[in-house]
């Protein structure tokens, strides 16, 4: 259960704020959350986000929506997500060779931290059935530091 919550704290990308207007990283202590740098407690308020049209050429399975070229589909949601006083959103389809730098700066103004899941529709992204820790790509470790 542990190394399920390592690789967790591993995936959170951050977006918060610091003395240089940055989200502070998470850290997870038992099942919780904390800033790790004022040590307090972060209660996640969110929501799961794949912002899929329901028709049309972009309606399709395990799309990466959140780079720079789709900036036209998220970028509302982002004020909505604030407004409504979300400070954390599961994303979902992510492709690790692709940039989401304006989606993540978006977050990051807002104050909302981006929980990125651990598959994605790439090659070699793919978890496997072999026994872990075998089973994941060794670019995986890699994709929450960035």
């Amino acid at each position: 259960m542990n190394a399920i919550y390592a690789l967790l704290s591993i995936l959170i990308l951050l977006a918060g704020k610091n003395v240089r207007g940055e989200l502070n990283p998470l850290v997870i202590k038992g099942y919780k959350f904390f800033d790790s740098v004022t040590g307090e407690y972060f209660p996640v308020k969110g929501i799961d986000y794949y912002p899929r049209p329901n028709e049309g050429d972009l309606n399709e399975n395990n799309l990466d929506l959140f780079t720079d070229q789709y900036e036209h589909i998220w970028k509302r949601d982002v004020s909505y997500f604030k407004d409504m006083g979300i400070n954390a959103i599961r994303l979902y389809a992510v492709d690790p060779n692709k940039s989401h730098d304006k989606f993540m700066d978006a977050l990051s103004s807002a104050g909302i931290y981006a929980m990125i899941g651990m598959s994605a529709n790439c090659e070699n992204c793919e978890i496997t059935s072999d026994p872990a820790p075998y089973c994941y790509p060794k670019l995986l470790k890699h994709r929450g530091q960035h």
